[in-house]
C-alpha cells in the first residue's frame, strides 16, 4: 500500500512538473519557428536567383537538366519548410491548449526534424548548382548569404 501511495505521489509530481513546463515549451516551439524564418528567406532568395539565371541556359543540355533537377529538389524542401512555418502557430496553439506537454514535445521535435532536414537538402542543392554555375561562367561569385 505504501508503494502504491509513493508511486501515485511521484506520478502526480511529474504531471505537475510537466504542466508548469508547458509555457516554456511553447516559447521554445515559437523560437524554433522564428529561427527557421531567416534561413528559409535566405535560401529562397538564393534559389530564386539561380532559377532566374538558369532560365537563360540552353534547354536539352544534360548538365542544365541536372542542375534544374537539383533546384527542383531545393524548391521542394523550401516548400516543405514554408508549409511547416505557416502551420507552426496553429500547431503550437493546439498543443498548448491540449495541456499535454508530450503534444508540445511532438510539435517541437517535428519542426526541428523538418527544418534540419529540409534546410540541409536545400542548402546542399543550391550550393551544388551555384558551384556548377560558377564553373560554367554563368555566375561570377557565390550568391550573398
Amino acid at each position: 500500500m505504501k508503494i502504491a501511495f509513493v508511486a501515485l505521489a511521484l506520478s502526480t509530481l511529474v504531471a505537475c512538473e510537466k504542466a508548469s513546463d508547458l509555457g516554456k515549451m511553447q516559447e521554445e516551439a515559437t523560437d524554433v519557428a522564428s529561427h527557421a524564418k531567416p534561413e528559409y528567406k535566405e535560401l529562397d532568395e538564393q534559389a530564386r536567383a539561380l532559377e532566374a539565371l538558369g532560365s537563360n541556359l540552353p534547354h536539352g543540355d544534360k548538365n542544365v537538366e541536372d542542375a534544374g533537377g537539383k533546384l527542383g529538389e531545393a524548391r521542394g524542401a523550401l516548400n516543405q519548410m514554408l508549409a511547416t512555418l505557416s502551420a507552426a502557430p496553429i500547431e503550437i496553439d493546439k498543443a498548448a491548449k491540449s495541456g499535454v506537454s508530450d503534444n508540445m514535445v511532438a510539435v517541437i521535435d517535428k519542426m526541428r526534424a523538418i527544418f534540419d532536414h529540409d534546410e540541409t537538402v536545400a542548402r546542399a542543392d543550391i550550393e551544388s548548382v551555384q558551384d556548377w554555375m560558377i564553373l560554367r561562367g554563368q555566375l561570377a561569385a557565390p550568391l550573398p548569404r
